[in-house]
């Protein structure tokens, strides 16, 4: 918002209070050939205060020795007036005793003259005096103009936050609903052309999460909603991790990708992992888009700040032999909503949202990102973060908790209470749950929520936090003050995504799912609420040699089901395939040996999934390997069936 601070000039405007008319034509006479400045004389002054209201001087000449009312009375009525209280005074008189000039002062007189001082030196007073009132007036209402400007945009940027966060609720309530019964129906379907319409829908819906995702991002850090979690980061990991998820891509296109590093790189340090990968990934991203031949360079380097070897400054660049940025355009290419003049939307897409984002986020981090570019040549991007610190201690992954990997997952007799008004919303939960036995209560609103739940007690409920009658918050404190319903866990299911949102959320409810919900994910989340069985007896630890252990014969057309579809969607993945591809493999499997009720392509595919989200990428593609084992009754497929 664009404040106007041109403010009206402002004439020089003259009052004379003075009850000897002589006083007033020579004062006339002496300002007469003075174009920027008006004149006015009043003789009576009981009227001087009613006269300075309407005119508004910027300079008021007054007598001391006057009938009715003496001069410092007239001072202390002009300075009790709203009006007149900072209009410069300056007292005209023939008294020069320094006793009464002291008095005058500490009335709150501006300046002192003699009758009648020269001409020249009453002009330089008057505008002198005039002057630095009249800069004090605009000062003030430049000071306001920002001010109302400053709360209009603070009024904008609520309004714009909340819109925000109610278009990501009313998109992701719909779409929780396609990406979740579109990977149920995956399962379902055996038709080759069915099937590549759902992963049409399902490439599309998940195409629009990540542009929700990039625009609340963006208002996130514009709003200072986004906070930054630094902990003891291996970044040799991640920067090893860039190649294998781009793999796919780089060799679509023949890219070759280089990673420069050095060998002394420090193992761990302290920085967002979430964050840095976001900018990689964006920037490696971008690269691989613009890029036809050639190849990609990840480089990085560093030097220490200190002796003592805890402080480095970074700087990693991302460098490629593509299309380049002619110099006019690089600067605004870090803009929001901004892409390269010429660029075909057609070839490549985009919102102009991550160069916006990533640079936002390195400025977070009290960094910069510097861009390099020749049209025709290739761009470098490279980030510079000042002042890295390294962690006291080293990140050991070997001494984390080794995730639990589920086997047949078996809840004891328990009841659940879905509450959402999308009556989608509810179907998809209760279709994730059915498998499991459970009893399934529905609610459409906050109320029905609250008298099931008073009535029904049951085990968890699933809250949705934007409904009619009574929204999720509402309805979570009644349950919170009613001694029967107070110890019930709640696990927020919501559309809600802001930053605020969640903290709000998770200092009310037990826990926090956002829409759209994946299954994997509301079984992590409902597992610690409810009494169930693993057919695993003990944690299974990540670990390289992931052959899983199928004693349990396949149910009868299971294995001809999955030597159609799944076996070609296996044969296209390997080491060149990128980490979301493989999850969304694992997921369908999931999915299908829980409609066949078969352990083992339960227990492989939420193997896989574990390994996907912890990027243990050697690990993944060594389990994905062992699929043809799910093939076969006695021996495993032959390998050649993956060349």
């Amino acid at each position: 918002m664009l404040v106007d601070l041109a403010f009206k000039k402002r004439r020089i405007c003259v009052l004379l209070v003075d009850d000897q008319a002589i006083i007033g034509q020579a004062m006339r006479r002496m300002l007469a050939a003075e174009t920027d400045i008006d004149f006015h004389y009043c003789q009576d002054p009981t009227q001087a205060v009613k006269i300075a209201n309407q005119i508004q001087p910027t300079v008021i000449l007054q007598d001391l020795v006057m009938p009715e009312i003496d001069g410092m009375t007239l001072v202390r009525y002009f300075r009790a007036n709203p009006i007149t209280r900072e209009v410069p005074l300056i007292v005209l008189s023939r008294k020069e005793e320094g006793d009464i000039k002291a008095e005058a002062f500490a009335m709150g007189v501006d300046d002192y003259m003699v009758k009648l001082p020269d001409r020249q030196e009453v002009i330089a007073r008057i505008r002198y005096h005039s002057r630095a009132y009249i800069n004090g007036l605009e000062r003030n209402e430049a000071m306001q103009a920002l001010a109302t400007a400053k709360q209009a945009a603070e009024s904008a940027n609520l309004t714009k936050s909340a819109f925000l966060a109610n278009m990501s609720h009313e998109i992701r309530t719909p779409m929780n609903a396609i990406l979740g019964f579109s990977d149920i129906l995956v399962d379902l379907v055996s038709d080759s052309l069915q099937r590549e319409y759902l992963s049409a829908i399902q490439a599309s819906a998940r195409s629009l999460l990540t542009l929700i995702n990039d625009i609340l991002d963006l208002s996130k850090v514009e709003a200072g909603k986004l906070v930054l979690e630094y902990r003891p980061v291996n970044l040799r990991l991640i920067f090893e991790d860039m190649p294998r998820i781009f793999a796919q891509k780089l060799q679509d296109k023949d890219l070759s990708f280089k990673l420069d590093i050095s060998p002394d790189f420090p193992l761990d340090l302290l920085l967002d992992e979430t964050r840095l990968r976001q900018i990689l990934l964006n920037l490696i991203g971008n690269a691989v888009k613009f890029t036809e031949q050639g190849e990609i360079r990840l480089q990085v380097t560093y030097h220490w700040l200190d002796s003592r070897c805890q402080q480095l400054s970074l700087h990693i660049a991302v460098a490629d032999t593509g299309i380049g940025i002619p110099p006019d355009q690089q600067h605004s290419i870090f803009e929001a909503f901004t892409q390269q003049q010429g660029q075909s939307y057609r070839k490549y897409g985009g919102t102009g949202l991550g160069l916006a984002i990533s640079k936002r986020l390195v400025e977070m981090m009290q960094g910069d990102l510097s861009l390099d570019s020749t049209p025709g040549q290739g761009s470098t991007f490279t980030l510079h973060l000042h002042c890295v610190q390294v962690p006291e201690q080293r990140v050991n992954p070997s001494a984390a908790p080794a995730p639990v990997v589920p086997g047949t997952l078996q809840f004891s007799p328990a009841t659940v209470l879905i509450a959402d008004d999308v009556t989608l919303n509810r179907k998809l939960l209760g279709a994730y749950l059915k498998p499991y036995g459970l009893r399934l209560l529905e609610a459409s609103n906050g109320e029905e929520a609250v008298s099931l739940a008073t009535q029904e007690l049951p085990d968890l409920i699933l809250m949705d936090m934007k409904m009619p009658v009574l929204d999720g918050d509402a309805a979570v404190r009644r349950l919170r003050a009613q001694d029967s319903t107070r110890g019930i866990p709640v696990i927020a299911v919501t559309a809600l995504a802001m930053k605020g949102d969640e903290q709000e959320i998770c200092a009310l409810c037990d826990e926090y799912l956002t829409k759209p919900v994946k299954k994997a994910d509301l079984l992590t989340k409902i597992r610690p609420f409810l009494a169930h069985q693993l057919e695993a007896s003990e944690p299974v630890a990540v670990a390289p040699s992931p052959e899983p252990h199928l004693p349990q014969p396949a149910p009868p057309g299971l294995r001809e089901l999955l030597r159609e579809q799944p076996l070609h969607d296996w044969q296209t993945l390997g080491p060149t395939s990128s980490v979301n591809d493989i999850q969304a493999f694992a997921e369908r499997m999931c999915n299908l040996g829980q409609t066949h009720a078969w352990p083992p392509l339960i227990q492989w595919a939420e193997y896989l999934q574990s390994q996907a989200v912890l990027f243990n990428i050697p690990a993944l593609y060594q389990t994905l390997a062992t699929f043809p084992t799910l093939l076969s009754d006695t021996e495993p497929l032959s390998e050649t069936v993956r060349q």
